[in-house]
């Protein structure tokens, strides 16, 4: 166990993020390029000895996999939902087997998916993806906390703390669930997807896609070996993402929202407290703001056409919901689809979320009505 988790640490630290440095890139091999079946099956791609051993077993199913998709994400096929996926798709044991290998490997990398060997992490929509990832944490806290002392009263603060924590990451999940039924995020991502596409193969910057600071030299850094058309991406890339308040674009299908900033106390001059809070974030009083505050943030909102953000367990659920639809759509190809594939997609994301079949397809109802602009608010839906 001991070398397993020094295996998966040392993958961590070595998967550094693709940022953006005054419009640069780190550039690297595209997990969408015609190579990237040899790529990933080569034994050296990774210094990753546990994945390395995945692709022995299940290189196959993973590179057919990635034919069908740029990422290819974990799917959780316990012994309760056999049934149900072989209902959904005509697979064998070994397809079964490739599947919990795969969720197993991403669970213990805490890998929302894999690129070049190097895991992807998501730390914010992690729990959307993993239906379990989250299950039981407090509980185990608590456990833990009473085995080495702590009094009733420790545990209790503890607790309270993860819950408010859990609280705020799921309301700015929500926030993706909004942006993904808004047509002006479609569009713009799928332009976005398009340059990232007709880029050249060595220029396609790896994933994740994210800001960073200037550097401080900045004569160290030369246009020499930049084209126009990355200079067009990255410039339209940080429009996207200031546009949209977004943290990165972990994968096109995942983007990371920007959470609560809370006004630093110390180290700053007063000409540059301000608010930076996302608009569309649900901010509550527990959040330690007044409740004139929420109220002028609630204001703000209005101005942005956001007036419900009451309703952000609705929206992080429609975010599951759509993710999972993606993903079983493009598991299996058509021939390996059982007939009534879409009405038993429905009901196998209602066992995987946990959420009645019908609301499933009430929430997938108003994404769609969202998307063709038929309706800009939840507001008097239920």
């Amino acid at each position: 166990m001991e070398q397993f988790e020094s295996e998966s640490q040392s993958s961590c630290d070595s998967n550094q993020a693709v940022v953006v440095i005054e419009g640069e890139f780190q550039l690297g091999t595209s997990p969408s390029s015609p190579q990237r079946q040899i790529r990933s099956m080569l034994p050296a791609v990774s210094s990753n000895l546990r994945w390395n051993e995945f692709l022995q077993r299940h290189g196959d199913w993973y590179a057919t996999r990635q034919d069908e998709g740029e990422f290819v994400y974990p799917l959780q096929v316990d012994e309760n939902l056999k049934l149900q996926f072989r209902n959904l798709f005509q697979v064998g044991e070994s397809e079964l087997i490739a599947e919990r290998d795969y969720f197993e490997i991403c669970r213990v990398h805490h890998a929302i998916t894999w690129q070049n060997g190097l895991p992807l992490i998501s730390p914010l929509m992690a729990s959307c993806v993993d239906r379990q990832q989250c299950a039981g944490s407090i509980d185990a806290m608590q456990e833990l906390g009473r085995s080495i002392g702590w009094t009733n009263r420790q545990v209790e603060a503890v607790s309270t703390l993860m819950s408010h924590g859990d609280d705020a990451r799921e309301r700015t999940q929500s926030i993706a669930g909004r942006w993904i039924c808004h047509p002006e995020y479609r569009t713009q991502l799928a332009s976005l997807r398009q340059q990232w596409i007709q880029l050249s193969y060595n220029e396609r910057p790896l994933f994740p896609l994210q800001r960073a600071s200037p550097p401080e030299n900045r004569a160290l850094h030369t246009d020499l070996f930049r084209s126009p058309e990355l200079d067009e991406f990255v410039h339209q890339l940080i429009a996207f993402l200031d546009r949209w308040q977004l943290m990165q674009l972990t994968t096109w299908e995942i983007a990371e929202p920007q959470g609560i900033q809370m006004i630093a106390p110390d180290g700053v001059v007063a000409g540059e407290l301000r608010n930076r809070n996302p608009v569309a974030f649900p901010l509550q009083v527990q959040d330690g703001v007044s409740n004139e505050y929420v109220s002028f943030h609630e204001h703000l909102a209005r101005g942005r056409g956001i007036d419900d953000l009451s309703r952000f367990d609705t929206y992080r659920q429609i975010w599951r919901i759509d993710f999972l639809e993606n993903l079983l759509h493009r598991r299996y190809d058509s021939t390996n689809q059982v007939r009534g594939f879409q009405t038993k997609v429905q009901g196998f994301i209602a066992e995987y979320i946990e959420l009645h079949v019908d609301r499933i397809k009430k929430y997938r109802g108003w994404r769609n009505r969202f998307r063709k602009g038929e309706i800009t608010s939840l507001n008097g839906l239920s």
